[in-house]
This record gives C-alpha cells, sequence and structure tokens, in this order.
C-alpha cells in the first residue's frame, strides 16, 4: 500500500509537466528552387537536310499549337518560391566575431521537484539516536515530530534549485559574474554562489588565461567544474558531496588552455572552507593555511583524460574549552570521458568515469563520523584519521531531438581499513526535452548505506529515493 500511494503521489506531479509542454518551434527547412537548366549551344546543320527545313520550328520558340499533333503541352516549369520578406527590426548588421560576448548575460535556472523517500528501519529518520531502534508503535516511513519544530515527513514538493545568473563584460579583458541562490536547498536565505571577477590574457594564439578572484567552484574534478544547467541528473555523485560540500569555496583561481584548447590547466588557492560548512559565511577560513588544488585534462577527439590533486589543512574547532586543531589532508584523482555520436540518428553519447582516493577530505557535512576528532591527548595527532575511496561511471545517451536516457553507480568507501564502511547507489534516469532549454526528468536510486564510526557494526541503511522535476535553463 506504501508504494502505491507513493506511485500516485508522484502521479500528481505530471500536470507540471503538462503545463510546461512548449511546442517544438523548428519549422522545416524552406525547399530550394531548382537551379535554370544551362543553355543548349544549337545543333549543326548541313544544308539541304530536314531539320534545317523552315518548315519545323525553331528549337528555341513553342510550337503554336499541338491539337492533332499527339505530342503533349510542354510543361511549364514551376516558379522558385519567394522568400519571405524580413522585418524591419531585423535588418540590424549583425554581430562580428571581434565584438565580443555582449555587455550584459542575464540566466535562470529553475529546478522545481517531486521526492519521496522509502527508507528500512535501519535508515529510518525516526530512529532514536540514544537506543538505535524505532520507538515503539512507529514504522520506518511513519511521519513524527522533532524537537525543532519540523518533522521527519519524506517526501513532497521542493524547489531544488532557484539560480539567478548575471554577468557583466565591460571589455573582452575582464567580466564579473554573480550567481545567487533565491531559496537555498536546506538553508534559510538567499545564498549567494559564483562571486568572482574575471580577467583575461592571450599569451599567443594558441595559449589563453583567465585568472578569477572570489567564490568559485572547486577546480578539483570535471564533476565538480560541470554546470548543475547542463547534467542529466539532478545531484552530484556521492564522493564529490562529502569532499566538498556546496562546491564553492574561496580564493584565486587561472584556467589555461592551450593547444588549440584541447588541453586545460587548473590552479586555484582557496581557504579550504566550502558553502555548506558552518564556518563559511561567519568566517571563511579558520586557519592560516591555505589549499591548493591542481587539475589537469587533455582532450583527443571522442576521449579526453585527466588527473589532479588537492592538498590543503583542516581544522577542527572545540568551542566547549575553547581549542582548535589542525591536521593535513589531500586527495587524487584521475578521469576519463568518452564523447561520441555512433548513431547519428540517436545523437552523442558520453561515458564518465573518475576515482579519488582521498585522506581526511571527509569534511562532516553528510557523515558526523567522517572528519577528524579532537585527541583525548591534545598534544598527539588528531584522531579519527582515515584514507577513503570514491568512484563513480556515468552513461548518457541522447534518444533524438527530444529524449535522454542515463545510468549512474556510484560508490563511496569512507575508511579503506574497515570492512565494508561503504555507500552505493544505482541510479537510472529518463528526460524529456521540450525544448532543449526545458526538461522534464525523472530518477529512481536505490541506496546501500553502511558508512559508519570506526568499530561500530555495519547498520545496513537502504533507501529508495523516486525524484521528478523540471529543469528550466533560460538565458539572455
Amino acid at each position: 500500500m506504501r508504494l502505491g500511494h507513493r506511485v500516485l503521489s508522484l502521479a500528481s506531479f505530471a500536470p507540471l509537466a503538462f503545463f510546461a509542454f512548449i511546442p517544438n518551434a523548428n519549422a522545416a527547412d524552406e525547399p530550394t528552387a531548382p537551379a535554370p537548366a544551362a543553355p543548349q549551344p544549337p545543333t549543326p546543320q548541313t544544308p539541304g537536310s530536314a531539320a534545317a527545313s523552315s518548315a519545323t520550328p525553331k528549337a528555341e520558340e513553342a510550337p503554336l499549337s499541338t491539337v492533332g499533333t499527339g505530342l503533349a503541352p510542354a510543361p511549364t516549369p514551376p516558379e522558385a518560391p519567394k522568400a519571405p520578406p524580413i522585418p524591419a527590426e531585423r535588418r540590424e548588421e549583425p554581430r562580428k566575431a571581434s565584438d565580443g560576448p555582449p555587455k550584459f548575460e542575464f540566466m535562470a535556472l529553475l529546478q522545481p521537484q517531486f521526492v519521496d523517500t522509502l527508507a528500512n528501519s535501519a535508515a529510518s529518520p525516526n530512529v532514536d539516536p540514544a537506543t538505535g531502534a524505532l520507538p515503539p508503535g512507529i514504522s520506518a516511513n511513519d511521519v513524527v515530530a522533532r524537537s525543532d519544530g519540523s518533522t521527519t515527513n519524506a517526501m513532497g514538493f521542493r524547489m531544488r534549485r532557484t539560480r539567478l545568473t548575471l554577468k557583466l563584460n565591460p571589455v573582452p579583458e575582464a567580466s564579473a559574474k554573480f550567481d545567487v541562490e533565491l531559496f537555498p536547498f536546506l538553508t534559510p536565505g538567499t545564498l549567494w554562489r559564483d562571486a568572482f571577477i574575471t580577467g583575461r590574457a592571450k599569451w599567443s594564439s594558441e595559449v589563453t588565461s583567465e585568472f578569477n578572484v572570489g567564490s568559485f567552484k572547486v577546480p578539483f574534478n570535471m564533476e565538480e567544474l560541470e554546470s548543475s544547467r547542463t547534467r542529466p541528473f539532478i545531484e552530484r555523485s556521492i564522493g564529490t558531496r562529502v569532499f566538498f560540500p556546496g562546491d564553492r569555496d574561496t580564493g584565486i583561481w587561472m584556467q589555461t588552455r592551450a593547444l588549440k584548447k584541447r588541453l586545460q590547466i587548473n590552479l586555484a588557492v582557496v581557504n579550504g572552507v566550502t558553502q555548506i560548512e558552518k564556518a563559511y559565511s561567519l568566517m571563511p577560513d579558520l586557519n592560516r593555511a591555505k589549499d591548493f588544488t591542481v587539475h589537469l585534462n587533455y582532450d583527443f577527439g571522442p576521449l579526453d583524460v585527466g588527473a589532479s590533486f588537492y592538498g590543503g589543512a583542516g581544522q577542527i574547532v572545540d568551542a566547549v574549552q575553547l581549542r582548535t586543531k589542525t591536521y593535513l589532508r589531500w586527495a587524487a584523482h584521475g578521469e576519463a570521458t568518452l564523447h561520441h555520436t555512433f548513431v547519428k540518428e540517436l545523437g552523442p553519447t558520453k561515458l564518465f568515469l573518475e576515482g579519488t582516493v582521498a585522506r581526511n577530505m571527509d569534511r562532516g557535512t553528510i557523515y558526523a563520523s567522517g572528519a577528524p576528532t579532537i585527541p583525548a591527548n591534545f598534544n598527539d595527532n588528531v584522531a579519527n584519521q582515515k584514507t577513503g575511496l570514491a568512484y563513480f561511471a556515468r552513461l548518457e545517451q541522447r534518444l533524438g531531438r527530444q529524449f535522454i536516457a542515463g545510468f549512474r553507480y556510484d560508490s563511496y568507501w569512507s575508511d579503506l581499513s574497515q570492512s565494508n564502511s561503504s555507500y552505493h547507489g544505482l541510479t537510472p534516469m529518463f528526460g524529456v526535452y521540450f525544448i532543449e532549454q526545458l526538461r522534464w526528468s525523472a530518477e529512481y536510486s536505490y541506496i546501500v548505506d553502511n558508512v559508519r564510526a570506526a568499530g561500530a557494526k555495519a547498520p545496513g541503511r537502504e533507501l529508495q529515493v523516486i525524484t521528478t522535476y523540471l529543469t528550466a535553463n533560460f538565458e539572455l
């Protein structure tokens, strides 16, 4: 009964897709006029021949009548279609390549979402944290009250993303970008995402660089840099969300492209505190050390490969005894992406493979037991240090102009020294493009989550997440 009730609830989101439908505005190509036949040179005639007789009409003259001759009238050549007149407002000169980007660029990203989560007893939000069991008479997916005034309801409509982006391009050599989240998910108030200034340098015809200063996505891997505007899955993989919650950090970032833009080099120095972490807006960095990252990617055509490294220092703040402890952290990453159109009628195929080995990169935003802790003896090294592993494989296939299908497997091992302290997720998806900027999608995720503290028993949490949503990505 529970699943049936939720399928009906999921169907309630269908009207959104219906009202969002916009007919395809691409008209068929105009027919082209047939090319005029080339004039034929006159055939030489010999004197006295029948063809030279004056009774025979000239080749370029039509016969006076075809009645009684057994000949069909000569067909009238079709008239070439007339092109529609160009409206007066479209007679302006086209933009030249030297003009550069427009002075102002405005973008909006909206993702209204319906989501429902089914949990087993171990994964239920109703579990008593003291006993680790469900209260008497309460099932895993019942709705109960919480002490903060909320409930444990896991089904409903929400705005996953509501972003407005403004980009200013006063000159080709410099620009500024502002990206604001109007109703940030799981965070009260308005939140700014990207907010940085860009300066551009052209070292040669083959090498260009962009220097960005402000708040930006940490340039660690391709999934982190990939925009939510174009990613067909509504969330990033579990490893990226654990290592870089909120995606953004504050600092300096240089991106260089060379070798006909096939080689991309990213270098950045950042505070080391991402947006979802508590101190981000109050104090963007809690220690003097700064983190750095380098990311390289080369596009061979149908295949690109890359590697990256992140290094820096994290910190633990003891608000009771007013003390802080720092520790080293690092991550090494490899990636490969196949992008090719194997069947022209279908469209492009993309296969992503990424993997990361990380030391102390879990920031404790998803798993409270993930981050290091202050040791019993304050002068000792921090406790709960762990080496983890995250990887995912993602397949996307366009199905003509209006459909897309995909599948992702993502995994995170929080501590390689502990048996089966891991997360595994399987997510198929399907999407329909009403226009290229408006897509309806549906996803189903099956998750087995055994991430836990060192020495604890595997909890055996199982989750089923059903979601459907619209992605509107409009630009002016």
